[in-house]
């Protein structure tokens, strides 16, 4: 099962998110604080890390150079409510309000293979509103 850490202080985000990805089979873990995701991270591997760049009790952008540099087969995706900035463009970036659907199919790329290689078919999916 794929393990994935979120990182929002949006609890209606939170909640819509971790509930898409349960139901599709991954192994959530949720926080609202960058000092409890980098934790987590320390503590355990995990395949993803989805990261709010916008909240207000966090620093997201800081937080996915950190796993980067910590989880080296990590998959960071960033969800931003504003313009995405092109110093977000290292890491993949979703605009808020979030397609779940969208979300899904950047989870299912091998991050590996350099190329955006599918690994399994995307699930249709809602708009995560909260945002």
């Amino acid at each position: 099962m794929k393990k994935v850490l979120v990182l929002t202080d949006n609890v209606e985000l939170l909640s819509t998110v971790a509930n898409n990805l349960e139901g599709n089979g991954y192994d959530v873990e949720v926080t609202q604080s960058a000092p409890q995701a980098l934790r987590s991270l320390q503590a355990g591997a995990y395949d993803s890390l989805i990261s709010d760049v916008d909240s207000d009790n966090t620093d997201g952008m800081e937080l996915a150079r950190i796993a980067a540099g910590l989880q080296r087969r990590i998959r960071v995706i960033l969800v931003s409510a504003k313009r995405i900035q092109s110093e977000f463009r290292k890491f993949p970036c979703l605009k808020a309000p979030i397609r779940v659907s969208k979300l899904m199919k950047m989870l299912k790329v091998d991050p590996s293979s350099g190329k955006g290689k599918r690994l399994t078919k995307a699930q249709p999916g809602n708009r995560a509103s909260g945002y």
